[in-house]
């Protein structure tokens, strides 16, 4: 079984590992950090492993804004591609198949992820990174969550809400998520789960961010869409500099404005959703696909199964 990560993908260098360091920080160095996890089922050495993670970004040389910016589901297949390239380099790895002794994942770091800063250091050996995965509360990609808190946020201290008053929005956030998420006017669902004036928009409209904010109709929503025109995006350097996810939503009314800051989601790594909170959410989402009984039972049946169960077992309806 290949495991992906559930954090975005954060720029690092390989410096002096062993097994445990490409083991557990390979997913941070690359998208495909499957060729690492691959390399560790076979059995090879840390050498191999190392070698095959060169391998993979010696093929890699593309990052996964310009699908998400047209609105292309290709960037949806990057969790399959992921696996079968990374599994086939840590054999070709294995076999004698060469690569770089070094230089390959920081020419990725460079060309895919735009980065040009001083090296990176990798977390100390037996810092588990699977640790800090985490589950998002809302249906779009963790960026967009600072600005669509801090609308939901807005909204809760609102006595009665009308966002027909709102005549100017500014969302400062840190740099990444400008990078990442920095479409404008979604026509497409995948544009939309990227895009911080789009999340923004729906969440100051609904209270909410769910599946419902992708649908045709949501898309074309004329009140959204003039909240999601109004929206400027500036970066907040301070957030860029100290590394810190966080946003800072300015609200402009006709005679006054006001401000929310959010500098943490639920769900993230201090902030762990409860296990309620993460069953409501499957069984939300998978409802409308599946039915009621049918999400309800899958549901009980991947909490309360034995972990020996398997996984089609666990989703047969």
């Amino acid at each position: 079984v290949v495991v992906g990560q559930l954090h975005e993908p954060q720029s690092q260098t390989v410096q002096d590992l062993n097994q445990t360091d490409v083991v557990l920080h390979a997913g941070r160095i690359l998208r495909p950090e499957e060729n690492s996890r691959a390399a560790r089922l076979l059995g090879h050495s840390a050498a191999t492993t190392v070698s095959a993670l060169q391998g993979t970004a010696c093929q890699l040389p593309y990052s996964l804004y310009l699908p998400i910016t047209q609105g292309a589901t290709v960037r949806n297949a990057y969790v399959g591609e992921a696996a079968r390239r990374g599994i086939f380099q840590a054999m070709a790895a294995a076999a004698g198949i060469t690569t770089p002794t070094q230089g390959a994942v920081e020419a990725f770091d460079r060309s895919a992820l735009a980065y040009d800063g001083p090296a990176k250091k990798l977390a100390p050996p037996g810092e588990w990174l699977i640790s800090q995965g985490y589950l998002k509360p809302y249906a779009a990609v963790r960026h967009v969550h600072y600005g669509a808190q801090a609308a939901i946020d807005w909204r809760r201290q609102q006595a009665n809400v009308d966002t027909r008053k709102i005549e100017a929005l500014q969302l400062s956030i840190y740099g990444e998520a400008m990078t990442y998420c920095g479409n404008r006017a979604p026509t497409t669902p995948i544009q939309a789960q990227f895009s911080l004036s789009y999340g923004l928009a729906w969440a100051l409209t609904a209270g909410d961010l769910g599946p419902d904010a992708y649908h045709d109709a949501s898309l074309m929503d004329g009140e959204v869409r003039r909240l999601e025109a109004l929206v400027v995006l500036t970066e907040a350097t301070d957030y860029t500099a100290r590394n810190q996810r966080a946003a800072r939503l300015t609200i402009t009314y006709a005679d006054s404005k006001e401000t929310v800051l959010v500098d943490a989601v639920p769900g993230e790594v201090d902030m762990p959703l409860p296990a309620d909170e993460v069953e409501a959410k499957f069984i939300r989402y998978v409802t409308p696909i599946l039915g009621q009984a049918c999400a309800n039972k899958m549901a009980q049946g991947i909490l309360n199964a034995p972990l020996s169960s398997p996984l089609v077992g666990l989703l047969a309806i």
